[in-house]
This record gives structure tokens, sequence and C-alpha cells, in this order.
């Protein structure tokens, strides 16, 4: 390799130095600028023209990193100065090798000069420079990088061009609608354990109660309105605030009931249906004991088994009893208890137990009653719980196994007897705890205690169909006063008045154990209800024997006739104002969402399909067929009915 070749050489290898630890350090001081602008939008409240330039600045201070140090090592595209360098980092040449890369000497001393050019070997000076420059961009580079990409969230940058950062500093943007695109994220409560969902430009939000949502827009807040309520009642404004990446509306869903969520920007508008998901209360199931029982010795065990179900998650199952002596006692002289509890998941699951009877210390006469009990895992209004069916065992008495019994035995009342004192049980525990708990938390337990007293009412009112035959008989007086002793106490537990229910549960109570001791007489079949009673009515009409024809009362207007209006007009609004057809349609779907689900659903496919340009006539028809109702259908012909 003569002198010439080996510099050459050597600068191309210096170029590849400079260049690359000039690129080097511009993209990590791009990264580190990028970093501090991601800090000081984060922390420093600014105008957004000033936070449009801060990624430029950015990029220009790396580029300028870059250029300057081009600059500092410009000597490598130079071919005379990189022999001078090497000359610098080799004393020994003594310019030997300038002197051979000259064309003046070159002819007349380069054969002299090669022994001791060659003696210098270049590489170790290129490495050597290598290491004091491009390595440490090299570093700088992955660590700002580093930070950059997995310390600092995306979203503290902010987004800005060129023409936006400098168009912002000069000249007011134009500005368009800036309700599209819409985002945002939909947030379910904790204990669901849902992911959090990304919204689009929705036209439907839906989410369980407690679920955060949270809207972003381009461009600033001001003039922005949102409102947030049900359809034709006064609407709570939201406030509307500066975002990150635009402006930006948050709320949470709280009603039960469906909401119109409608955005206005100056003459731009958009409706987007919020429908709200409630959280089913649990269900439970029990499966043994299958029927009511009667045990003439305390002998063996008691299986229980039962299923629960819930559609989010299952949380703690247990079985209740309550013990109580036959005719004899009231509700506070009852025994109530737990038989082992479990911690289910999922939505599904199942719970077994078997104990013996000895072990609850049953003597003769004595009713066993036991119920399954469900929570399920809702931490923001709940726990919610589940009740299953009672099931009754009795202890018969010693004086009771001479009896012969020839009919069957008639319904009893030792069901309703039973729920009754775990009901009363649990209105006197809520009661005492009334001044301790929330307002809202106590009328929230009331209410569902309401619910149970609802269905013991229910039970009471078929054992009274059953005794009165369905109407053909007197009724006892004393199921009609407990029935009535029961409304009232549904009534106060619905407004949370706990105090004045527990007097009529009572009176309910005493009247059920009253007539489930008193003798009974059932009829061995119904009776069929005569249309007239013939020997009453004969010889006492009054009617003379002309008659005004009767007219028919209007009829009462359903939400189907309103909403059959609303269609009808929207339908005509579709090719002048579809803007308008579409606002039509979406208050309807929020109006039918709980009342009729298929009618929302088929308005909620029409609007998106007008809204993308697409064919709704299918949609728009199965909606007229909800607001119509069901067609009625022949399968055959009429018969004929000409004389002949």
């Amino acid at each position: 390799m003569t002198a010439r070749e080996r510099v050459r050489s050597t600068q191309r290898s210096l170029e590849f130095v400079v260049g690359s630890s000039a690129i080097f350090w511009g993209a990590a001081a791009l990264f580190a600028g990028l970093v501090l602008v991601a800090v000081i939008n984060r922390y420093i409240p600014m105008a957004s023209a000033v936070r449009g330039t801060l990624p430029v600045l950015a990029v220009l201070a790396g580029l300028g990193l870059c250029g300057w140090m081009l600059w500092q090592g410009r000597f490598a595209w130079s071919f005379d100065k990189v022999a001078l360098w090497i000359e610098e980092r080799a004393p020994e040449l003594r310019y030997a090798l300038v002197t051979a890369i000259d064309p003046r000497y070159a002819d007349s001393v380069a054969t002299l000069m090669e022994p001791t050019v060659s003696r210098v070997d270049t590489g170790v000076f290129v490495r050597k420079a290598a290491q004091r420059t491009t390595l440490p961009a090299l570093a700088a580079l992955l660590v700002t990088s580093a930070i950059f990409f997995f310390a600092i969230p995306k979203n503290w940058l902010p987004k800005t061009s060129l023409n936006e950062a400098f168009s912002g500093l000069h000249t007011p943007r134009v500005i368009g609608n800036r309700l599209t695109p819409l985002s945002g994220t939909l947030t379910p409560p904790a204990y669901t354990h849902l992911r959090t969902q990304q919204l689009r430009n929705p036209s439907t939000i839906s989410g369980y109660l407690g679920s955060q949502v949270v809207l972003t827009g381009h461009g600033e807040p001001d003039g922005i309105k949102v409102t947030l309520g049900v359809p034709n009642m006064p609407a709570t404004e939201l406030p509307v605030t500066a975002g990150e990446e635009g402006w930006r509306v948050a709320f949470t869903i709280k009603d039960t009931l469906g909401m119109l969520l409608k955005l206005t920007d100056r003459k731009y508008q958009q409706l987007i249906v919020v429908d709200p998901r409630i959280d089913q209360a649990p269900e439970a199931r029990l499966l043994l004991p299958a029927r009511d029982t009667t045990l003439r010795t305390i002998t063996g065990s008691l299986t229980l088994s039962a299923e629960f179900t819930d559609d989010i998650g299952l949380g703690k199952a247990t079985f209740t009893y309550i013990i109580a002596n036959t005719g004899e006692g009231d509700a506070a002289q009852a025994r109530l208890g737990t038989l082992g509890t479990r911690e289910l998941g999922g939505t599904g699951g199942s719970f077994s137990l078997t104990i013996p009877y000895s072990s609850l210390g049953l003597k003769e006469g004595d009713q066993l009653s036991v119920r399954a009990v469900i929570l399920d895992n809702n931490t923001l209004t709940g726990p919610d719980s589940g009740f299953s069916e009672t099931r009754t065992i009795r202890i018969a008495r010693k004086s009771e196994y001479d009896s012969l019994s020839i009919n069957a035995a008639p319904p009893s009342a030792d069901t309703a007897i039973m729920s009754l004192r775990m009901l009363i049980i649990a209105t006197e525990k809520l009661d005492k705890q009334k001044a301790k708990l929330p307002r809202p938390e106590f009328v929230a337990q009331s209410q569902k205690l309401a619910g149970q007293s609802e269905i013991v009412r229910q039970k009471i009112q078929r054992i009274l169909d059953e005794q009165t035959g369905g109407g053909e008989i007197a009724a006892n007086p004393l199921l009609t006063t407990a029935l009535n002793a029961m409304w009232e106490a549904t009534r106060s537990l619905n407004i949370a008045e706990t105090g004045e229910a527990i007097p009529q549960m009572y009176i309910a109570l005493k009247a059920l154990k009253q007539y489930s001791n008193e003798k009974k007489y059932f009829p061995r079949g119904q009776l069929k209800v005569p249309l007239v009673n013939i020997d009453r009515v004969r010889m006492t009409g009054t009617d003379t024997g002309t008659a005004t024809p009767r007219l028919a009362w209007p009829a009462v207007p359903s939400g189907k006739d309103r909403l059959r209006m609303e269609y009808t007009q929207a339908i005509s609004y579709i090719k002048a104002a579809p803007d308008s057809a579409i606002a039509t349609f979406t208050v309807m779907r929020v109006e039918a969402l709980k009342p009729f689900p298929k009618l929302a659903a088929a308005l909620g496919e029409a609007v998106t399909a007008i809204q993308t340009g697409k064919d709704a006539t299918m949609p728009l028809l199965q909606a007229r067929r909800e607001l119509d109702g069901k067609s009625i259908s022949v399968d055959t012909l009429p018969p004929w009915s000409g004389i002949w």
C-alpha cells in the first residue's frame, strides 16, 4: 500500500467516525429536547401557540448540534489535513508522510519514504478517535431515547406541526367543527375488573353505573357547551376544560335512566346516547332440600346445595336458617344463624354442605327453615344480595303420631311465617343502625327489604286465593288482616320508615300464626263460576227493550303512540334535513332504551347508517315494525259467505 493509499483509507475511516458522531449527538440532543418538552408541557401551563413551538425547537436543537459537530470535524474531508493529523500522532515520521504524498516530491522520494511510512499503523489512531467521540455519542443516544420511549407517556407530548405552530403565532387559525373527530375512554368501576374501553366518534356510550367517561376533541374549549340529561327535562351542563390535545369533558354515569349527551360548538351539534347498565343482583337457587319435610325423629343429616349466578362476579355464599317452635314465641325468640360460607368467583358457582340435625339443637315441634344467600362484588352501590326460596323441615310431636290424614295436606302458611320472621329480624337490625348509617345507604337497604316484604305479601295473597277457592267462599279475616298489614309494611319500607313497618309486620305474623293453628275446610275441587245466576235475576229486569248505541271510550295514548308520531316526523326530515332526522331518532332512542329495547337497537342502526351514508331502509323498517306491533296473519282463506 502506497503512502497516498494509506492516507486515503484513513480519511474514509475518519469521515465515518465524524459523521456518525455528529448524527448520534444530534439525535441524542433531539430526544433530550423532546423529554424536556414533555415535562414542561405536563407541569407548566402555557398557550396553545407556545406549546406548539416546543417540539419544533427540540428538532432545531438536534439539527444544530449535528451541524456543529460536523463543522468541528470538517478536517476529515481534507486529504492534506488528514496526513497532518497522522503526522501529529506519529512524530517518528518526521514529515515523511507529508513529503511522500506531495506531488512535487512523489517521483523522487516516494520510494525512499515508503519503508518509514509503512511502519506506522494508522488504524490505532482511528480507533482511539472513535472511542473518544463515537462511543460517548452512542451512549448518550441510547440513554435519551430510552427515557423518551419508556419513561415519558406519549400523551405528555403536544401534537403540532411547523405550519400549525407558526400560524398560531402570527395569524388566527380557521376553526372548523371541533366536535369531530371525537375520542375518549370509558373506565368501568374497579369491582367489575373490566378493561378501559377506547371511544372513537361514539353514537352510544354504554357502561355500568359508576363508569368514568372522558371525551376529548381538538381545538380550544372556548365556545363548546356540553349538557347531560333526560330528554324533555332540564339538563346539567358539564364543565369543558383544556386538555393535553385540545378540549376535554368528563362525567360519571350515575343515573339508571337513559340520558342524552348534547355537544354544541357554534352551529355544530352532536348527540350521543348514554345507556347505563345496571349491575343486577345475584340469583340463588336452592337445590337441596328439594321440598318441605316433616321428621318424626331427630336423626340423620341435612344436606344443603345451591347454585348461584351473577352478571359481573359472585362474592360470598352462605346458608341461613331460623328455628322457631310451632305456635309459640315470636320473631325475637326465634334462633337465627348461618351454616358455612364460601367465597365464589366468576359469574356462576355452587355450594354444598352437610350437617347433622343433632348439631342444631332441635326439639319436638320446632320448625327449621333454611335458604341460600349470595352476595356479589359490587363495592360501589352494594354489595347486592340474592336469596333463594325457603325450605322448612318440621319436627313432629309425639302426639301427632296416631293421627291419620286421608286427604292431601292443604297449602300451609308456614313458609310465609318463616320468611316474615327473617324479614322482621332484618328490619329490626336495620332500624337500630339508622342513626349510624348514611342516609343514602339506609334508604337503599330499606328498599331492598321492601322487595322482600312484597314477596311475603304475594305469598299471603296466593294462600288467600287458595283458601277462597278463587273467590267462591268468604275470605278468612286473618289472611285479610295479614295481607293489609304487609301492604302497609311494604309501603313504609319503600319510603325508609322502618319504625312504622315493624308493628305492621308483627300484626301480619300474629294473624298468620293464628290462621296456621285453626281448623280449615277445603273443597275437593274447584267450583265452576256461573256466568249468570238465573234464580236471582229472573223477572227483575227493567230494560224497556230499546237501547241507544254505546260509544267506546277513547283509547289511552301509550308511549308508542307518541314515538310513532315522532318517527313519522323524522322520516319526513331524512332527505331535506338529515341532521334533524338524526337528532329526532337519537332522542327517540334514549326514550326507548328501557321500555322498548328492540326499537332502540333498530334506531341506533338507522342513525349509524345515515351518518355513514349507507342505506338505512332495513333498520328503519324494523323500527316501524316495533312501533306498529306484530301483524295478524291468517294461514287459510276464510269460509265462503255467499247465499248458496
